[in-house]
């Protein structure tokens, strides 16, 4: 998931104090990190293939520890598939059911990686997605992250206006959506494109139609399983 306008003004908690941080989209981090604002978090940081990123877990979020070993599997298999992750790379967790799965790819148009990961991350999100789908070795959380790292890389391939301005992005396909997931065919090109890029991560493979949409539509650049920027 991931907010249309990259008008509205963006809060970040960080240090144990809300700062302003960017234009960009998110009454997110006014109204959505009340979990993490209103109970504290812990911090920590860790290092992937030389990508650094940081982890906000809040005290109150009892699937941390889940959740956290679902964040390193899917930065090591993005990364072993050759992507780089931006320097500001943050994953915040929450137990409130208002914590959604949502990523943030640019801060003052800047590129970063925020990712929120919520109490349905655990049990596959909105459900008709892949990462509700058994998939034997994957958790459901590692692949809900995966599809938010694949809107971030898409953002960042791109750019910010054609990310959230374009109009071909905001629109949907069915025929194609439906090759890839329920959740990709009722959806628009930027979720079709994340769920694909999931797919893809997990080892699915998909038609030369299906690869071409996602190639159109800017996804970032998948060859044979693996990955990199263009």
């Amino acid at each position: 998931m991931s907010y249309d306008s990259p008008d509205r003004t963006n809060y970040f908690y960080d240090s144990g104090r809300a700062s302003r941080l960017s234009k960009g989209d998110n009454g997110f981090f006014i109204t959505r990190l009340s979990s993490v604002i209103g109970g504290g978090f812990i911090s920590s940081v860790h290092k992937i293939n030389g990508n650094s990123y940081k982890i906000m877990a809040s005290v109150s979020d009892q699937d941390a520890g889940n959740k956290k070993m679902s964040i390193h599997e899917a930065i090591r298999l993005v990364t072993n598939a050759g992507f780089k992750l931006p320097t500001d790379t943050r994953f915040i967790l929450g137990s409130d059911m208002a914590f959604w799965n949502q990523a943030f790819p640019f801060n003052q148009g800047l590129p970063v990686c925020w990712i929120s990961v919520g109490p349905s991350s655990i049990v596959g999100g909105s459900g008709r997605g892949i990462s509700k789908d058994v998939t034997p070795g994957f958790a459901s959380a590692t692949k809900i992250i995966l599809h938010e790292l694949g809107h971030v890389l898409h953002a960042h391939n791109v750019g910010i206006n054609r990310f959230y301005v374009d109009p071909r992005l905001k629109k949907g396909n069915h025929a194609i959506g439906s090759q890839v997931s329920g959740y990709a065919a009722d959806n628009n090109a930027r979720e079709i494109v994340a769920e694909t890029f999931l797919g893809t991560m997990i080892g699915r493979e998909y038609g030369n139609d299906v690869m071409q949409y996602y190639a159109l539509r800017g996804g970032p650049r998948i060859m044979n399983g693996f990955g990199s920027l263009r």
